[in-house]
């Protein structure tokens, strides 16, 4: 498992850099649509967490709980291949938005898609994971309700 863990948050980590990385440095000084208004690449910079929600004081207590929750789920279950995938989605996109946040300050978002918040592929990396453990949770504990009766 955590050879998995590992391969594939460091694979998102360096996907999420990379892409921020070209985008940022090739283009990108106002809006490129793709598809018409409702789908472009536009920079800007997210010194909130996730979509560009500012916490304002209360930002490291968020964080600290949502690295407690995680940190607790990978500690007290068994998973499965596909649980694994979905850490290795969220910690990768964690680990690539805490290094653009070190190096600079704030992360750099440049996906748009209609008025949703501007995002990254580490926001959807995390997005992403958190989604498919939510389901995964919830299928288990449907299942040991079945047992129990």
């Amino acid at each position: 498992m955590k050879k998995r863990l590992f391969c594939l948050s460091a694979g998102i980590t360096l996907v999420a850099s990379i892409t921020s990385s070209i985008l940022v440095e090739s283009f990108l000084n106002s809006r490129i649509p793709l598809i018409g208004p409702y789908v472009g690449l536009h920079r800007t910079f997210n010194t909130g967490v996730a979509f560009g929600v500012n916490l304002g004081m209360i930002q490291p207590f968020f964080i600290a709980i949502a690295l407690g929750i995680v940190l607790w789920l990978l500690c007290t279950r068994p998973h499965s291949k596909v649980e694994e995938i979905a850490f290795g989605l969220v910690v990768g996109g964690a680990i690539a938005n805490i290094i653009d946040r070190i190096l600079d300050g704030k992360v750099t978002d440049v996906f748009q898609v209609m008025s949703f918040p501007i995002f990254n592929v580490a926001d959807s990396a995390i997005t992403i994971g958190v989604l498919i453990l939510a389901l995964c949770i919830s299928r288990s504990e449907k299942q040991e309700k079945s047992q129990n009766l």
